[in-house]
C-alpha cells in the first residue's frame, strides 16, 4: 500500500461472503474480512476457483458463439450466455442437487441455495483520500506525504469599518465575494455594458464581453462605487478594484528577515495603509482597501440585488471556462485569483491536490497511471458541457429537482493510512474496515435529465465570470437554447457510449470490456486484482455551513456551496478562497469529491438441472428440466441448444445450466473527503518589555515603563483563563498548528490596549490572575488610527506587602498577546525610609511544595525538632543472628519515604511589626557513638 495517501477501496456488500450472492460465495472471487492480532481490520480477497466448492467440480462458460445482445432496444451495450457447471463425487443425488441450487432439504439438513435470480451491482474500486495538514504534521514521515488537504485561512489586513461591517449583516451571502471581484478585472475596453447578447457570447475568440447584470450591480454597490469613482461607467470603475495591487503590493508571504517571520512589511499594521514601492515614508490606500471601507459600509443595496444575490450565491459554480488557462478569450478567476488574494483582507482557504491529467487524443491506455485519467472529464470539457454538467449535478445531489434519483446505498470502505505512535518515533499502518453510506446517481440517467430538461429548473446558483454561450444556456428558462443544451448532451452521451463499446481499443480496453467473461466478472477485469473498477473524479463540491444556529436541534445551517468541475487542465493542486465569513464566527467546510465508476451489472436466469435417465459403466445419460416449474418438464440445453433436452457424458453425473446477462453501469459517488470548523482569527500581538520603578515621596506609589516589543517567533501565548485557553485551541486548530509550534505571523491589528492584573499573595500557576485585573489602558492616540508602542502604568499599594504583577496586551480584535513575566513588587517602610524592592517569577518559581503547616506564630521562644517518625531506629539492614558490634554500623534512623537527615531547611521569620524577615537554615545530622 503506497503510503503517502490514505489507500481506500469502496467494495458493494453483494460482493462479500456470505452476501445475497450466494454463487459468488459457492465459486469464489469474494471479499472478506479478516481481523489481525495487531487490532486491524484487513480485508482480503479469495479467488475465483469453482472447485473449491464442495459439491462443484468446474464451470464452463466459454461457449462464445452463443452469446448474445440481450436488449436490441437497449442504448446501452448487454451481453447474454450460457453457462454451465458440473457436479463432483460428492453430490449425493438429484434430488440433493436440486435442494444445493434452488434451496430445500435433503435428509436432515436444510439448503439456502446457492442461485437466485436477483441483479448484482460490481462497482468495488480503489481510491485514495488526503491526509490532513494537522496528520501531516504529527507524523515523523509527514515529509514523505504527497495526499494531503489544507483548511485553514489568510489573515491580511485589518480593516476595522469594514470588518464591524460584516458583522451586522444578515447573511453571509451579502459580503464582498473576492470572486466576484476578480471575474470585474477585465479590461474596460473589451467589456459591454448591455441587455444585447448578440455577439457576445462566443467561447472562442469573442470581441466583447458582458457580465450578469445584478451581480455587476452587487459589484458596483447599484451605481455607488461609480459615483464614489466618478467614472464614465461601472466598468470603467469595478475595472479599479484591483488594478493598483501589483504596484504597490507584493505577496506577504514572501517577505523574511533572518529569525523575524513574514511580515506585513509593506504596510501600516492595522491601518490598511500601503507604502509605495518607491518611497517607504510615503503612504498609500489600496483602491480595493478604499472600496471596503469608505464605499461597501455606507451603500445600500437594492432590495431586489440582495434577493438577487441571496439566491444565485447558495451555489457558485467554476466550469471549464473558470478554471482552464487555455481560454485565451475568457478569464479563468478560479486561478487568476491567486495573484490578487493578498490584497484581501481574510479569507478562509482550502487546498489540496488535483487528481485529472489531460491524454491525448488516441492515447494508449496506462493502467498504471489510470487513476489520474479523466476520459469523462474530457468528454464533457469537449463538448463544452461542463456549466450544464455541473447545475445538473447540483440539482440531483441537493435534490432539487424530482426528475432524477439519489441513492443512499452501503458500501464497505477499506481503509489503511499511517497513524503516529506516542510512544516511539515511528509510525504505524492502520487497516480498517466499516459499512459506510454513499450517495450515488447513476450517470446515464443524470445525462438523459440533463437532455430532456433543457430549460432551466433552478436558479440558486452563478457561473464566475462573463456571459457566455453554454452558461447562459444552463441558467435558460425559455428554452432559447435549447439546440446548445441538447447538442452537447448528446455529444458527452455518444461519447461515454463510445468508452463502453470499443472496449478492444488500446485507449480504453481498460474501462470495460464488452467481451467480458464469466470468470471476470468474479475475478475483475483490470490488470490488478486490486485495482478494481475504472474511476475518475469529475467534480468537487465544498460545503460551507454556519451562521445563527436554528431549528430545533439548533444546528447551523448550510449557507453555500463551490462547485469545482475537475477539467483537465487542473493539473496543479486546487485553491479555493472563501472572502465570504466573518470574522470570529465558526464555519464547517465539508469537502466531497463526485467519482465516476464504470461497474457491470450481472444477473442469472433461465436456470435447468440435470436428472439422470440412465447410466451404463462409463456413461451417464441425463435429461435437463425447469426445477422452478412444478411439474419439471424436460427442457431444451442452453449450452448444447442442438441436443435437445438430454445429453450424456462419461465424466459428469450432475450439470446445471444458466445465462448470465450483464451490462455496464456508471455511477457517481458523492464521497467525503474532509471536513474542518474553523474560524478566522487576528494572530497574537507582541510581546511586551517592562521597567519597574517607585516614586520617591510619600505617595506609595510604584510604577512599570511598558514597551510593545517586534515580533519574534515564539509558540502561543501561555493562557490564564478559560476564554483564553479555547481561543488557543481554535487558532491553532485553524492553523493546522501543534501545541509546540512557533508562530510565524504578527497580529495584522495594532496593539490596542494593556491588561494589568495583581495579586496579593504568591500565584502557584498563571491561572491564578484569572478575575483579577486592576486596570486596562487604551492605548489609542487621540482621533487617529493609530495607537501608542509604549505607556507608563502606575499603582498605589501598601507599604510591606508583596504584590505580584502580570501584564499582556491585547491587539484591536481584542486577541490577547503574550504574557509579561511575573513581576514581585513590594514597598518596604523601614523605619520611615521607604523604598522599592522587585524580583522576577518565572514558570519554575511556580512549582511549590505541599506541605500540611507550611506557618506558625510565636512570641518569644521556638523549639525545633523531628518528629518522632525520624527518630525511630531503621534497622532493616541488621542481622540479629551476628554479633551487636559487628551490626552497629548497620542500625539507622527513620524508615519513612522522606528521612530529614542531612538535609537543610529554610526556615523565614517575619516581624509582625516591622515585616522585616530573617532566614534560619538548619541542617539535621545524626551521628553513630559506639559507646
Amino acid at each position: 500500500m503506497a503510503t503517502e495517501e490514505k489507500s481506500t477501496w469502496i467494495i458493494d456488500l453483494n460482493l462479500f461472503s456470505g452476501s445475497s450472492d450466494t454463487f459468488r460465495t459457492a465459486v469464489g472471487g469474494y471479499f472478506y474480512i479478516a481481523e489481525g492480532g495487531d487490532d486491524n481490520d484487513y480485508t482480503t480477497r479469495s479467488d475465483y476457483k469453482p472447485s473449491d466448492s464442495p459439491y462443484i467440480a468446474s464451470i464452463d462458460s466459454g461457449h462464445s458463439d452463443l452469446a448474445e445482445e440481450a436488449s436490441s432496444e437497449a442504448i446501452i451495450p448487454t451481453q447474454k450466455w450460457p453457462v454451465r457447471a458440473y457436479g463432483n463425487s460428492s453430490v449425493y443425488s438429484d434430488k440433493f442437487w436440486k435442494a444445493y441450487w434452488t434451496g430445500g432439504t435433503y435428509g436432515d439438513e436444510s439448503y439456502s441455495g446457492i442461485y437466485n435470480e436477483d441483479v448484482f451491482d460490481d462497482y468495488w474500486f480503489n481510491d485514495s483520500l488526503p491526509y490532513s495538514k494537522l496528520e501531516v504534521n504529527t507524523l515523523e514521515g509527514g515529509s514523505d506525504i504527497t495526499n494531503a488537504i489544507e483548511i485553514s485561512y489568510d489573515y491580511n489586513f485589518y480593516l476595522k469599518d469594514y470588518q464591524n461591517y460584516v458583522d451586522t449583516l444578515s447573511s453571509e451571502l451579502l459580503i464582498p465575494n473576492m470572486y466576484l471581484i476578480q471575474q470585474h478585472a477585465h479590461d474596460p475596453a473589451v467589456v459591454v455594458d448591455t441587455a444585447n447578447l448578440d455577439g457576445l457570447l462566443n467561447e472562442e475568440e469573442p470581441a466583447y464581453r458582458t457580465y450578469d447584470d445584478t451581480i455587476w450591480n452587487f459589484v458596483d454597490l447599484d451605481g455607488a462605487y461609480t459615483e464614489n469613482q466618478g467614472a464614465a461607467d461601472r466598468a470603467s470603475a469595478t475595472y479599479t478594484l484591483l488594478n493598483d495591487i501589483s504596484d504597490y503590493l507584493t505577496d506577504i508571504d514572501s517577505s523574511t528577515d533572518g529569525d523575524q517571520a513574514a511580515v506585513l512589511s509593506q504596510t501600516d499594521r492595522g491601518t490598511g495603509k500601503i507604502h509605495t514601492a518607491a518611497d517607504g515614508a510615503e503612504l498609500y490606500t489600496l483602491n480595493l482597501h478604499q472600496y471596503l471601507t469608505d464605499v461597501v459600509p455606507f451603500s445600500a443595496l437594492s432590495s431586489s440585488t440582495v434577493t438577487y444575490v441571496q439566491n444565485a450565491l447558495q451555489n457558485i459554480m467554476f466550469d471549464q471556462n473558470s478554471i482552464s488557462p487555455e481560454t485565451t478569450f475568457l478569464l479563468n478567476n478560479f486561478v487568476s485569483i491567486e495573484d490578487n488574494k493578498t490584497a484581501f483582507p481574510y479569507y478562509v482557504k482550502i487546498n489540496f491536490p488535483a487528481h485529472g491529467t489531460d491524454t491525448p487524443a488516441g492515447a494508449e491506455f496506462d493502467a498504471a497511471s489510470s487513476a489520474e485519467s479523466v476520459y469523462f472529464a474530457e468528454t464533457i470539457e469537449d463538448n463544452n458541457y461542463s456549466a450544464k454538467f455541473l447545475k445538473s449535478l447540483k440539482e440531483a445531489f441537493n435534490e432539487e429537482v424530482d426528475g432524477i434519483t439519489i441513492a443512499s446505498e452501503e458500501y464497505v470502505l477499506y481503509q489503511g493510512e499511517l497513524v503516529s505512535s506516542e510512544d516511539e518515533d515511528t509510525d504505524t499502518l492502520s487497516y480498517t474496515a466499516a459499512n459506510t453510506s454513499f450517495r450515488t446517481v447513476d450517470y446515464f440517467d443524470l445525462l438523459t435529465y440533463s437532455y430532456e430538461n433543457y430549460e432551466s429548473m433552478t436558479d440558486n446558483c452563478f457561473f464566475v465570470g462573463e456571459k457566455s454561450i453554454t452558461r447562459e444556456a444552463a441558467m435558460d428558462t425559455t428554452g432559447t437554447y435549447r439546440y446548445v443544451n441538447s447538442k452537447n448532451a448528446l455529444g458527452v452521451l455518444r461519447d461515454s457510449l463510445s468508452y463502453l463499446t470499443e472496449g478492444g481499443s488500446d485507449s480504453t480496453a481498460a474501462i470495460y470490456d464488452d467481451n467480458i467473461t464469466f470468470e471476470e466478472i468474479f475475478d475483475g477485469w483490470r490488470a490488478s486484482t486490486w485495482a478494481g473498477k475504472y474511476n475518475e473524479i469529475v467534480a468537487y463540491r465544498i460545503e460551507k455551513i454556519g451562521g445563527e444556529a436554528t431549528g430545533d436541534s439548533k444546528s447551523q445551517n448550510v449557507l453555500q456551496n463551490f462547485w469545482i468541475f475537475n477539467s483537465p487542465s487542473l493539473i496543479d493542486d486546487i485553491n479555493l478562497f472563501d472572502s465570504q465569513v466573518k470574522y470570529g464566527e465558526d464555519y464547517t467546510y465539508n469537502i466531497y469529491k463526485y467519482v465516476l465508476v464504470v461497474g457491470v451489472k450481472y444477473k442469472f436466469s433461465d436456470l435447468i438441472l440435470s436428472r439422470t435417465t440412465n447410466e451404463t459403466d462409463d456413461t451417464y445419460y441425463l435429461e435437463f428440466y425447469d426445477p422452478n416449474n412444478a411439474s419439471e418438464e424436460a427442457s431444451s440445453s442452453l449450452y448444447d441448444p442442438d441436443g435437445g433436452t438430454t445429453t450424456s457424458s462419461g465424466d459428469y453425473k450432475y450439470m446445471a445450466e444458466f445465462n448470465t446477462t450483464t451490462q455496464p453501469a456508471i455511477k457517481i459517488f458523492e464521497i467525503p473527503m474532509f471536513s474542518k470548523t474553523l474560524k478566522v482569527l487576528d494572530h497574537p500581538p507582541n510581546q511586551l518589555n517592562l521597567n519597574p520603578f517607585f516614586l520617591l515621596d510619600n505617595s506609595q506609589t510604584i510604577g512599570y515603563k511598558i514597551n510593545y516589543e517586534t515580533f519574534v517567533k515564539q509558540e502561543y501565548p501561555t493562557a490564564i483563563s478559560s476564554n483564553d485557553e479555547e481561543l488557543k485551541i481554535d487558532y491553532l486548530s485553524a492553523n493546522n498548528m501543534l501545541t509546540d509550534d512557533e508562530l510565524t505571523l504578527e497580529s495584522r491589528s495594532q496593539q490596542r490596549y494593556i491588561q494589568v492584573y495583581r495579586l496579593a499573595e504568591m500565584p502557584t500557576d498563571y491561572i491564578d490572575f484569572d478575575g483579577h485585573l486592576i486596570s486596562t489602558i487604551d492605548l489609542i492616540l487621540g482621533d487617529s488610527v493609530f495607537t501608542l508602542s509604549n505607556t507608563i502604568m502606575y499603582d498605589k499599594i501598601n507599604t510591606n506587602q508583596k504584590y505580584y504583577y502580570l501584564f499582556r496586551v491585547l491587539s484591536e480584535n481584542m486577541v490577547p498577546g503574550y504574557i509579561s513575566e511575573i513581576y514581585e513588587a513590594e514597598l518596604i517602610n523601614d523605619g520611615g525610609y521607604t523604598y522599592g524592592m522587585f524580583d522576577l517569577l518565572f514558570a519554575e518559581d511556580l512549582e511549590t511544595d505541599i506541605f500540611t503547616n507550611p506557618t506558625d506564630t510565636f512570641k518569644k521562644l521556638i523549639q525545633l525538632q523531628p518528629n518522632m517518625s525520624q527518630v525511630d531506629f531503621n534497622d532493616e539492614n541488621v542481622d540479629y543472628d551476628d554479633t551487636a558490634s559487628s551490626q552497629l554500623s548497620n542500625m539507622g534512623l527513620s524508615s519513612v519515604d522522606e528521612p530529614i537527615w542531612d538535609k537543610t531547611f529554610k526556615i523565614r521569620l517575619t516581624s509582625k511589626k516591622t515585616g522585616r524577615k530573617m532566614d534560619l537554615n538548619v541542617t539535621y545530622k545524626y551521628e553513630t557513638n559506639s559507646n
